[in-house]
C-alpha cells in the first residue's frame, strides 16, 4: 500500500533531518511553498547563530514563533511575506518573539495580534540589538514592544506603523522601553487607536525625518511621547494630528516639556526639536 505524505508532514521530516545533518557554521534557511521549511515556525526550531532566513512572498496564516538565536537575519526574499496572526500567537505574547540578539527584520507584515493582556504585539523584543527595515505592522494591539534592556540599541527606518493599538490608551504604534538607545527614521506612523503614534523610553532618542500623521479621522493620543526625557535630536519630521483625538492640544511630550505648534524647544536634558506641527482642526 501506499503511503502519501501531506507538505506539512514532508517539511516537518526536513526539519528534522536538518537537526540531525546541518552545518554549524551561518546558514541560509528557506522559507515558503515548495521550500525547505513550509512557515517561519518551522525554520524557528532550528535556527542557529548568524543564520539568515529567507521567507517567500505570500501570506502565512496563523503562524507564531520564538526566535532565540543571536544574530539572525529574517527578511523576506523580494515583496512583503505577511505573518496574519488569525487568532494565533506565541507565549501570549504576539506573532512573533525575539529572544536572540543582534537582530535584523526586514521586508515582512505583522498583523492581528492579540492576546489575553491586550498587549499582542507583531514583534515582542526581548533580547539586545533590532534593527527594522522596510516593514508595516498594522491592526495589532502594538505594532512593536520592546522590553527594557539597557545594552539594547534599536533602530527602525523605512517602515510603516498604522492602526495599532487596543483601543485603551495604553498600546501604541510602537512602544519602546528603557533601552540604551532608540532611532526612528525615514518611517510613517499614522493611526495608532487611542494610544500614541511614537512611544518611546529609551535613554537616548534620535528622530529623523518621520511622518507622525493622523488626517481628519484619526484618533492618535500623542504624536510623539518620550517620558523619560534624556538626550534626544528630533529634526526633519512632520506631525499632525486630527480632530478626533482625545486630548484637547496638539503636543509631543517629553519629560516635563510641552512642545507646542511653532516653538522651538530645548531643556537642561538635551532635548531639542525645530520640526513643523499641524492640527487638523485649525485647517
Amino acid at each position: 500500500m501506499l503511503y502519501y505524505m501531506t507538505d506539512v508532514k514532508i517539511s516537518k521530516l526536513l526539519v528534522i533531518l536538518a537537526l540531525l545533518i546541518r552545518p554549524t557554521f551561518p546558514f541560509k534557511l528557506e522559507v515558503g511553498p515548495g521550500k525547505t521549511y513550509l512557515k517561519p515556525s518551522l525554520a524557528a526550531t532550528v535556527a542557529h547563530n548568524g543564520d539568515t532566513v529567507e521567507i517567500a512572498p505570500g501570506i502565512y496564516e496563523g503562524d507564531a514563533c520564538t526566535w532565540s538565536a543571536n544574530n539572525l537575519t529574517l527578511r523576506a526574499s523580494s515583496a512583503y511575506a505577511h505573518l496574519e496572526s488569525k487568532g494565533v500567537t506565541v507565549q501570549g505574547k504576539g506573532i512573533w518573539v525575539i529572544k536572540g540578539n543582534n537582530t535584523l527584520v526586514e521586508n515582512l507584515e505583522f498583523s492581528g495580534a492579540s492576546v489575553a493582556d491586550q498587549n499582542g504585539a507583531g514583534i515582542r523584543q526581548e533580547g539586545a540589538n533590532l534593527t527594522i527595515r522596510h516593514c508595516f505592522f498594522h491592526d495589532n494591539e502594538d505594532g512593536i514592544l520592546a522590553g527594557a534592556n539597557a545594552a539594547s540599541d534599536i533602530l527602525i527606518e523605512y517602515t510603516e506603523f498604522a492602526r495599532n493599538g487596543f483601543g485603551d490608551g495604553y498600546s501604541h504604534n510602537m512602544y519602546i522601553n528603557q533601552v540604551k538607545s532608540f532611532t526612528l527614521r525615514y518611517c510613517y506612523s499614522h493611526h495608532a487607536k487611542v494610544g500614541h503614534n511614537i512611544k518611546s523610553r529609551a535613554l537616548k532618542n534620535t528622530i529623523l525625518c518621520n511622518r507622525s500623521l493622523d488626517g481628519f479621522d484619526g484618533t492618535a493620543s500623542y504624536e510623539l511621547d518620550l517620558p523619560n526625557g534624556g538626550p534626544t535630536l528630533i529634526a526633519g519630521n512632520v506631525f499632525q494630528q486630527g480632530p478626533a483625538t482625545e486630548n484637547p492640544a496638539i503636543r509631543l511630550t517629553m519629560w516635563k516639556w510641552r512642545f507646542r505648534a511653532g516653538l522651538k524647544s530645548e531643556d537642561a536634558n538635551g532635548v531639542g526639536s525645530a520640526d513643523p506641527v499641524v492640527s487638523a482642526r485649525s485647517l
